[in-house]
């Protein structure tokens, strides 16, 4: 990020064609948005990525990179959702109260999630949990893993992380239809 807030586009470039296909699947999935207005979307992202490093807001990111992108685009969906559902004074097609059970269901959707996922997690071993809490909640790198959590050498760090993170995606490919 600290080369973003330097103003090097370079890092842009390659944020965008890391995270172009992936970013247009899931946004593809949530809206019915064509490919032009997927491209701006993603580009609209970017630019508040950008904006946002270069305002020194992400000097410390508190998420992982794609995280914060895709987050970034839910806003931006939620909000052309809002703009298209905006009904002229005078008007009754769309009341503001449906908007609001959207919100409310998505909500709900991301809090039953967020509690499954947690169920899931607590079926890993004491080791894993602490293991990919330390990485992917609190961004520790494998060396401070390796301090932290007394391992040998780094790579027995990584061969953990992978061990640990395979065990948690085949958890939820197992419970998937619980999630979605």
């Amino acid at each position: 990020m600290a080369a973003l807030s330097r103003g090097e586009y370079q890092l842009l470039r390659q944020i965008y064609r890391e995270y172009r296909s992936t970013f247009f699947k899931w946004a593809s999935r949530r809206s019915s948005l064509g490919e032009d207005d997927l491209a701006d979307l993603f580009q609209d992202t970017l630019l508040i990525l950008y904006k946002n490093a270069r305002a020194g807001k992400l000097e410390v990111l508190q998420s992982r990179l794609k995280t914060y992108l895709f987050g970034i685009g839910k806003r931006l969906l939620y909000e052309r959702y809002q703009a298209q559902t905006k009904v002229p004074p005078g008007e009754d097609t769309l009341p503001q109260k449906e908007v609001e059970e959207w919100s409310i269901q998505l909500q709900y959707e991301q809090d039953h999630q967020s509690r499954l996922l947690q169920q899931l997690i607590g079926q890993l071993s004491a080791k894993c949990q602490q293991l990919l809490l330390l990485h992917f909640y609190h961004n520790y790198s494998v060396e401070a893993l390796q301090r932290v959590l007394g391992y040998t050498k780094p790579e027995a760090v990584r061969v953990s992380r992978h061990r640990c993170s395979k065990k948690l995606r085949s958890l939820v490919k197992e419970n998937w239809s619980k999630l979605s």
